[in-house]
């Protein structure tokens, strides 16, 4: 073969592949009027391009067969999607075509002439789905902002099947009567239960889907009969009873049976996801059918029973084994709450938050249900608060409550959903077949409702979100409920609604001078100042944080100051008054706790009142003074002072000693303005900001550059010296020199040659 004819094998190879990579999903837009100056298909309506896909997929290449006096070598075939790779182009396949048309307006049609002159966009788009026996696609077609869609499904025509490899369903059936295929599948007991409430005639007349238990399924159900009529089947092999009670179980089989038949015939491929089927039950009761996908595996379930069974055709309709009996289903979860007594604190609680009008509703919930006796565990403090407060307690049903049915046959190995609060909730099936959510047991599983199913559980799941901030506060912090007892503020945090705590953790609080501890302590309204200033209200959580966002605290008008600053390792991270929030707790009870590794100090003022009251700064109060620079410390917000303490002036550059000496007021104007930044700037954002190429911008003058090495940090030609002192419109960052350089070439810094 020459080179030429291997280079067009290999390009016909690369294309194939291409178009093998589209098959999936397509998506195509076309317009019915070319627009100028774009390319496209001109005046293709969507259907002609989707023909031409269909066309390309379908196009195949003659095979090229080498070898000596042209018997085959080896042979290959090179097509778009050819039909050996699509089982459902085969033979015996039957295709379905459903069409969701929009309804027609009932404006007046106004003439194509008429309308206003613009271009109308269509846009199709085709989605498929494609398993061993099913095909089904959904194409959605838009146009002039009207929607159709059609699903186009293939499979198996009846009395055909296939195998995984098989191309279209060559495999002929012999299909025999629901009765015959019953037999045929070992389905004894249910064909005698029929046979004993009169259902043979209707089994033979009429087509149905039915949902057939097991034979061990019937030995096994032991509440075919009603309590009331203190029938015992284990009395002997002789059972005598009344006419009347005779009528009582034939009628109560009799439903229990039409529970499970269907007129309409319906293969698991016509089934979706939470369908609803009805029944000949005359009690109106509905078979649920869910999905899911275990380790691969696709687990069908009836009721959340198992179908170990499916798709067994018969001439006149379909049987799907399932592992148990389907009991009718005729109430919604709040109904069997309601009944239950065990359930008699779960009933009062639903009621109280208004949760019981969303679960009697339609739909397909799934609740994790405490009994009374998970009730009766918890501490009187806990319950009473749950009981009494509305929206603690909503916050912990919801998230006992998942928005879908998961049924307990779904669950293998560890797994986890979403509650209705959009908590993760953790299922677990363990070696002796137990399941436990949250680590609880499952006491009781898979009691059905219209709207879903129940599981009992023995204690009361995310009880964390019961707590209020106290609570979990003092779980981390221990010291920390003396103090806030201490200052009479234990009814303000347990009793308040809406509130964010700054709690400083235990390191936080080893670290306060003994001495200010012990004279806390002994002043009790200043201790109560301190830890109001940590209270806030309203919930405030770290992802709702904003630099510079400013939170009113329970300290009088006092404020604290929230900055977030970017992490080379951690991402974005949060500071309060510029001390680091280490962790957060989830939304609980009455709040949300933020842990800081230091007390926070509410500020004394502004950073011209700091300045003012510390004497360390009289020479830099002098200098603001006289550049006329105080209005702006003062009252601006938010800034960033680099402020030199009195020592710092004996050790400045000598060029600006001669400055200060001359008493050149417009450099000394300069000179303070470079020790100004807008905006707050923490000594943590510096220390954890990649040293170079970062930089900040003072109120005048060339842009300062950030660094920190070896434990010191610096900004411009200043290096810090005392950290974050806070004000109310900023903070000050003790400095021992000005930030800006000066024109003295005798006068350098070693880091301004990198």
């Amino acid at each position: 073969m020459s080179k030429y004819a291997l280079i067009f094998l290999l390009v016909l190879v690369v294309v194939s592949v291409l178009a093998e990579a589209h098959r999936g999903y397509i998506h195509r837009r076309v317009w019915p009027q070319r627009r100028p100056g774009r390319r496209g298909l001109g005046d293709c309506t969507p259907e002609l391009a989707l023909e031409f896909i269909n066309f390309m997929r379908n196009f195949r290449y003659p095979e090229f067969k080498v070898g000596v006096d042209n018997r085959p070598a080896f042979e290959f075939s090179i097509n778009f999607g050819g039909k050996n790779s699509n089982w459902w182009d085969g033979p015996n396949v039957c295709e379905t075509t459903t069409s969701d048309e929009p309804e027609e307006s009932e404006e007046e049609e106004v003439a194509l002439d008429e309308k206003e002159d613009h271009h109308y966009m269509y846009s199709v788009s085709e989605s498929c789905d494609v398993t061993q026996t099913v095909y089904k696609c959904v194409r959605s077609k838009r146009a002039d902002g009207v929607e159709t869609t059609t699903t186009v499904s293939k499979k198996c025509c009846d009395g055909f099947s296939r195998k995984p490899s098989d191309f279209g369903c060559p495999n002929e059936i012999n299909l025999q009567s629901l009765q015959e295929t019953a037999n045929t599948l070992g389905l004894q007991q249910f064909l005698e239960t029929a046979n004993s409430v009169d259902l043979t005639d209707q089994l033979t007349a009429g087509n149905f889907t039915v949902f057939a238990p097991t034979n061990d399924a019937f030995n096994e159900f032991g509440n075919v009969l009603p309590a009331s009529t203190g029938i015992n089947l284990d009395m002997g092999s002789v059972l005598v009873v009344s006419e009347s009670m005779i009528e009582e179980l034939t009628s109560k089989v009799s439903r229990v049976m039409l529970g499970h038949l269907s007129t309409d015939i319906l293969p698991t491929s016509s089934m979706q996801d939470e369908q609803l089927i009805d029944t000949l039950s005359p009690v109106d009761s509905k078979i649920r059918i869910n999905f899911y996908e275990n380790t691969g595996t696709r687990v069908m379930m009836a009721n959340c029973q198992r179908v170990t069974s499916s798709d067994n055709l018969a001439t006149n309709g379909v049987i799907h084994v399932v592992d148990q009996v389907l009991t009718p289903v005729t109430m919604t979860i709040i109904d069997i709450i309601s009944k239950d007594p065990n359930l008699s604190y779960l009933k009062t609680a639903l009621g109280r938050t208004a949760l019981s009008s969303l679960l009697r509703e339609e739909g397909q919930f799934t609740i994790y249900a405490p009994t009374d006796a998970a009730f009766r565990k918890l501490e009187s403090g806990v319950l009473n608060r749950l009981l009494n407060q509305t929206s603690c307690l909503k916050k912990v049903l919801k998230n006992h409550i998942l928005p879908n049915v998961i049924c307990s046959g779904a669950v293998q190995g560890r797994s986890r959903t979403k509650t209705l609060l959009n908590s993760h909730l953790y299922l677990t099936r363990d070696e002796d077949d137990k399941i436990f959510v949250q680590d609880h047991q499952v006491v009781a599983s898979d009691i059905m409702a219209t709207n879903g199913v129940i599981h009992l559980v023995d204690q009361v799941l995310f009880l964390d979100r019961a707590k209020d901030v106290l609570d979990i506060a003092s779980d981390q912090v221990p010291e920390l409920m003396d103090l806030v007892v201490r200052a009479g503020l234990e009814g303000d945090l347990r009793n308040g609604e809406g509130i964010t705590l700054f709690a400083p953790t235990t390191a936080a609080l080893a670290k306060v001078d003994p001495e200010t501890m012990n004279s806390l302590m002994d002043n009790t309204s200043a201790l109560r100042d301190v830890l109001a200033y940590h209270v806030t209200s309203g919930v405030h959580s770290a992802k709702t944080f904003y630099n510079d966002q400013r939170l009113d605290s329970f300290y009088e008008d006092n404020q604290i100051r929230i900055n977030k600053y970017m992490e080379m390792r951690h991402g974005s991270v949060g500071l309060a008054q510029c001390v680091p929030i280490i962790s957060s707790s989830a939304r609980i009870c009455n709040g949300i706790v933020h842990y800081v590794n230091k007390v926070l100090t509410p500020p004394s003022g502004s950073a011209m009142q700091v300045l003012l009251s510390d004497p360390r700064f009289s020479k830099f109060v002098e200098l603001l003074r006289q550049t006329n620079m105080e209005q702006i410390i003062d009252e601006d917000d938010p800034l960033t002072v680099l402020a030199l303490p009195n020592e710092a002036f004996a050790d400045l550059p000598r060029g600006i000693k001669d400055i200060l000496r001359k008493n050149d007021t417009s450099q000394i104007e300069k000179l303070i303005q470079s020790n100004i930044i807008r905006g707050t700037l923490c000594c943590h954002a510096i220390t954890n900001w990649f040293y170079t190429g970062r930089y900040v911008r003072p109120l005048a003058g060339s842009l300062l550059t950030l660094r920190s090495m070896y434990g010191t940090s610096s900004i411009g030609r200043a290096t810090i010296t005392e950290c974050d002192l806070t004000a109310t419109n900023g903070v000050i960052q003790v400095v021992d020199g000005f930030a800006a350089r000066t024109q003295n070439r005798w006068n350098f810094n070693f880091w301004d040659f990198f």
